[in-house]
């Protein structure tokens, strides 16, 4: 608009300045940190300093739609898309239930659970050992979520969103002004939950849950296993259990150019590798089906290809797998609880007498309630860790002998002679050494690709939110 078209009054101007290629030179990390530390170091009379920042904020908001960002839309309409993908379970078929997801997260924890809650679920839970990163972007968060679902539900929901007077009476008694705020006092408690807890030691009561769900939680369990019959135990009977499962390497979603398996390469006894235990996804139908679940629709939602060279290339467990096995890299299930979990399978796969305290990989400053994940192990009979060995004694041949004769006896084994003593401690020494070089490879390994990650775009840009997030605070 030209100065003279101006209207009567029009003194502010919502226009951005044009670009000057000589920001070409700084990184995103200069150029964020200096528009934070100056927008906030700018006079309240630079108006148009204000009005630029809130136009790069709507700008922002705008073209971050896409699913990996945790606080958008978009995230929120695929995961739901996905969980009402079966005429078992619609939104309609939410209300009442009491519901769970495990895994969901510290940084935006509760967005989905309060979904829930707008469909008329009478509990929602959720999960996680994780701490909420930030309260108050939780919380607003959650006012976000509200004022789209009211606004405009289809940027949620494919179909099947409540009215708006409806949403207005199922968020009765949460307090929206205080969640925009950032302050999550503002929820009911009693409605809505959130727990640190491990999926091994839920405190949740047994068959207590009509509906228990995760997104990209267990591949990143130790004990599968035992997770899945943790979960059949606080589930109702007939209940059901929607879980998302990505088998890919997680790495590859920070550097493309390794191949979404690169993790099976690795030859390792860690239960967890690159933060995942490398189950299948296809493996898992087992896990539930032993675990007294029935799963009534798998939708195979993304298929890799492997050529020769590397399958030849992936260690032995997961070379001898079936071509399907390895292609199917992610998979949605949907189940019923069928049955109660075998006894066996809700404990640790640990001797008896070791604690889970022996095999913790969780931070010795996690919370009581916490317990930490241990790694399957197989356990070893108490009598194989002693050198003695069990033979029945020989009967008397005279049938009048004057004493009983006892059944069995323990003959302890003769003490080694001091050449055989030394050479099992030469053997030991020499097998200690090549584990040792092993465990040297492999952290040589680590620290190369720990290097290049830092190096990646992934670290450059957390750095930048760390600052951003910093400087917004002062």
């Amino acid at each position: 608009m030209e100065e003279k078209d101006k209207p009567a009054g029009a003194m502010l101007r919502l226009e951005a300045p044009p670009y000057d290629t000589v920001l070409d030179a700084y990184s995103v990390k200069d150029l964020v940190g200096a528009l934070v530390q100056r927008t906030a170091d700018a006079p309240s009379e630079f108006e148009a300093v204000m009005h630029w920042s809130c136009l790069l904020a709507i700008e922002l908001d705008q073209v971050s739609q896409f699913h990996s960002n945790h606080f958008s839309q978009q995230r929120l309409f695929d995961i739901f898309r996905m969980l009402f993908s079966t005429p078992e379970f619609r939104p309609e078929d939410v209300q009442g239930k009491i519901i769970v997801e495990l895994g969901c997260g510290g940084l935006n924890p509760l967005s989905r659970l309060f979904m829930f809650l707008m469909l008329g679920a009478e509990r929602v839970i959720g999960v996680d050992l994780d701490v909420v990163k930030d309260e108050r972007y939780a919380a607003i968060a959650l006012a976000r979520t509200a004022a789209w679902m009211l606004t405009n539900p289809t940027t949620l929901l494919a179909e099947g969103a409540p009215a708006p007077d409806v949403v207005i009476q199922r968020l009765r008694g949460i307090d929206l002004a205080k969640l925009s705020r950032g302050d999550l006092s503002g929820l009911d408690g009693s409605a809505l939950e959130f727990r640190r807890e491990s999926v091994y030691e839920m405190s949740l009561a047994a068959s207590s849950v009509d509906v228990v769900m995760s997104t990209s939680f267990l591949e990143h369990v130790p004990d599968a296993a035992r997770a899945i019959a943790c979960i059949n135990h606080i589930t109702k009977p007939d209940g059901l259990g929607i879980h998302a499962i990505d088998g890919v390497d997680h790495w590859h979603y920070f550097k493309p150019d390794i191949h979404p398996l690169d993790f099976l390469r690795i030859d390792s006894p860690d239960a967890l590798v690159r933060e995942c235990n490398r189950v299948r996804p296809l493996q898992f139908i087992s896990m539930f089906e032993q675990a007294g679940c029935q799963i009534f629709n798998l939708n195979k939602t993304t298929e890799l290809d492997l050529s020769p060279l590397q399958r030849q290339d992936l260690s032995a467990p997961f070379r001898e797998m079936s071509d399907e096995m390895l292609a199917i890299a992610r998979a949605q299930f949907f189940m019923r609880k069928v049955s109660e979990a075998p006894a066996h399978l809700l404990k640790p796969s640990l001797p008896s007498d070791v604690t889970e305290g022996d095999f913790s990989t969780a931070p010795a400053s996690a919370s009581s309630s916490a317990p930490v994940a241990t790694a399957a192990r197989p356990a070893v009979p108490p009598a194989a860790r002693y050198q003695t060995v069990v033979r029945p004694t020989q009967t008397s041949q005279k049938t009048n002998a004057a004493q009983p004769v006892p059944p069995t006896s323990v003959v302890p084994t003769p003490e080694p002679s001091e050449a055989q003593t030394l050479q099992q401690l030469h053997q030991t020494t020499k097998q200690l050494r090549q584990k040792l070089q092993r465990v040297r490879k492999r952290l040589d390994r680590a620290e190369a690709e720990v290097a290049e990650m830092k190096a990646s775009r992934f670290w450059q840009w957390r750095s930048v939110w760390l600052q951003f997030k910093q400087r917004l605070r002062r």
